[in-house]
């Protein structure tokens, strides 16, 4: 199967967008990251947020459309259609800062998110229940620049949500969002992005600066990128919960109580033969 290089070279632009930033591996393993497609997101006033973006608090205070476009290495949307979606924006504070409990904070979560495909092109449905509903960022005065990331993340066949994260909970701090994924025996992260804003400054403490993705480093994981994707969809039958999660953290009752209380501007427009698949409210 062969894939279009703008393609691959902006799916791997994304990972080393994330590692720029301190979030992979930081807090989330790169082993996690099994990309398939661009996220992209739109909000309703003010329009597209690319990745990386610096945006304002009043640009980002309702809550945006999420749009997925698929490489080519979509040959039957079929197993996407089929499968179900968990979404969820996380808050990791400042570069090299973070927050004092080392854990994010949980602005969105919902699970169930079903894609319903037209041709090549399709709609992912809340279909259940948002968890968390939408939070707009809102960093603190003085904290620096907060690195706000969007996950799409793969639901296992036959997947049930933790008793626990059944039922509607509010914003949550000291989050741990790859904690809660393991927990949950969720899957791979297919799309991913991430925007920031600084709350007003003045800044006070010290900030570490996301670094440049030299062209040459986006060329060498595109390879990688590419042969994953090769192996992703080699079989189409169980595209959910390719990720097998190693045990990690302290996964005790505590901990669980603890989660419960609480680059590449361009690549949103990959360059290939594409399907989109924009969320929506029901």
């Amino acid at each position: 199967m062969q894939f279009r290089s703008a393609c691959v070279t902006a799916l791997a632009s994304v990972l080393l967008q994330f590692r720029a930033a301190g979030i992979v591996p930081q807090s989330i393993p790169e082993e996690r990251f099994q990309l398939s497609s661009i996220l992209s997101l739109k909000y309703p006033d003010t329009g597209d947020v690319a990745l990386g973006a610096t945006t304002t608090r009043n640009a980002t205070l309702q809550e945006p459309s999420w749009t997925l476009n698929y490489t080519e290495a979509v040959d039957d949307a079929d197993p996407f259609a089929s499968g179900l979606y968990t979404t969820v924006m996380v808050d990791f504070g400042a570069p090299g800062v973070g927050f004092p409990d080392g854990g994010q904070v949980r602005h969105y979560l919902a699970n169930n998110n079903s894609l319903v495909v037209s041709g090549m092109s399709g709609t992912l449905m809340r279909t259940g229940q948002a968890i968390t509903s939408y939070n707009a960022p809102n960093p603190p005065a003085g904290s620096g620049p907060h690195r706000y990331a969007q996950l799409v993340v793969e639901q296992p066949k036959g997947w049930v949500a933790p008793a626990n994260f059944s039922a509607v909970m509010p914003l949550a701090r000291g989050f741990q969002v790859e904690q809660y994924l393991n927990y949950s025996r969720l899957g791979s992260i297919i799309a991913a992005t991430y925007y920031i804003v600084e709350g007003a400054p003045p800044t006070n403490v010290s900030v570490s600066a996301t670094s440049t993705v030299p062209t040459a480093t986006v060329e060498a994981v595109a390879s990688s990128v590419s042969a994953s994707l090769a192996s992703a969809y080699a079989s189409s039958t169980d595209r959910a919960g390719t990720f097998t999660p190693t045990p990690t953290g302290d996964h005790s009752d505590a901990a669980v109580a603890r989660l419960s209380s609480p680059i590449l501007a361009s690549v949103a427009t990959c360059l290939c033969v594409s399907m989109l698949a924009a969320f929506a409210t029901l």
